[in-house]
């Protein structure tokens, strides 16, 4: 299987060759970043503002918004997973092709993706097309404007209509504007003078591309919704994004071993005793033809939210199909196999 590199330049291991999917600034890194990066080596022993208090200061000067609507990360990237893990959306709509992050943040929180294909016939724009595929089951929707890789912008008049088609379906936006500094007139396509009017917006932005500075990992975004960038907080602060994704693993492992010992222990176990499973197939038909969506809110509300809640959930939801399907595999067994197995001396438990 390839492996491929879904983020920055991987030059460490493809040497003396052009490099064309980072996206970066082509004139480089500024002298002036180079010098305020070997300044801040004397500060090198000292744990960071985990406030980020004197950027975030200098970006609401400078970018014209509220310093409480700003936050900051390692990157882009950083705040991508943050986002998705705060607010755990059920649903996402991406356009594709575009940037590989968002989708892997999605799935790192559990959220099912569907994708609206853009058509090269129709030069990568994605129309009134998409606005229809955001439905009142949608959570959430990423949209990068410019386009990686594409590089399409659409026109803020079009933005509009997203932010506002969202707002309608009380679908939650993440609008990439990261390579919007490419632009003529940047300022033009930006949505952050929209942030009071649709609180349910998030924009991205990052110094990654317009300074060539992808070593130094320094993101930041805009959302005119205070909460929410305080539950994005609760992820960042101290490593605790990779805690979560760590716990969300864990879980997953876990759900998926039970689920496996389970399924082959009941199988077998329905198999072997045909009385036994003619009185509870009935049973596990009915079970496993349940919601199993709307068991998991049932469970946290009687249990707790914990990892032991969110295991049981995972083994609800695929357990039965796996003892039924396990054991109809058992009985569809080609009877001429079973019959030359026993004429080598081979019993059931063969």
């Amino acid at each position: 299987m390839t492996e491929i590199h879904k983020h920055g330049g991987d030059i460490y291991r493809h040497k003396n060759v052009l490099d064309f999917s980072s996206n970066c600034n082509p004139y480089g890194t500024p002298e002036g970043v180079k010098k305020a990066g070997a300044a801040a080596m004397e500060l090198v022993c000292h744990y960071p503002d985990v406030e980020c208090l004197g950027l975030r200061r200098a970006l609401a000067e400078a970018e014209g918004v509220p310093i409480k609507s700003i936050i900051c990360g390692n990157g882009a990237a950083d705040l991508i997973f943050g986002l998705a893990l705060a607010l755990k959306p059920g649903k996402a709509l991406l356009p594709a092709p575009t940037f590989a992050e968002y989708e892997q943040a999605l799935r790192a929180c559990g959220c099912e993706t569907e994708y609206y294909f853009l058509s090269e016939e129709e030069g990568f724009c994605p129309g009134e097309g998409f606005l229809d595929h955001i439905g009142k089951d949608t959570d959430m929707v990423f949209f990068c404007n410019p386009n990686n890789p594409t590089g399409v912008a659409v026109e803020p008049e079009y933005l509009k209509k997203l932010a506002h088609r969202c707002r309608e379906t009380e679908t939650f936006l993440v609008l990439d504007e990261c390579f919007e500094d490419f632009l003529e007139e940047p300022q033009k396509y930006s949505m952050k003078r929209y942030l009071k009017e649709y609180p349910q917006m998030f924009l991205l932005k990052a110094f990654t591309k317009k300074y060539a500075m992808a070593g130094i990992r320094l993101g930041y975004g805009f959302c005119g919704n205070p909460q929410i960038l305080e539950k994005m907080k609760e992820m960042l602060l101290d490593h605790t994004l990779i805690d979560h994704v760590s716990i969300t693993l864990l879980e997953t492992l876990i759900s998926f071993a039970l689920v496996t010992v389970l399924g082959i222990g009941c199988g077998v176990l329905l198999w072997a005793f045909p009385r036994l499973s003619l009185i509870l197939e009935p049973y596990l038909v009915v079970l496993n033809s349940l919601p199993k969506s709307a068991l998991a809110p049932l469970l946290i509300v009687w249990l707790g939210s914990n990892m032991k809640t969110i295991v049981l959930a995972g083994i609800s939801v695929a357990v039965f199909g796996a003892v039924m399907n396990l054991y109809t595999g058992f009985c569809e067994t080609d009877p001429d196999k079973l019959k030359l197995i026993r004429t080598f001396g081979g019993t059931k438990k063969d």
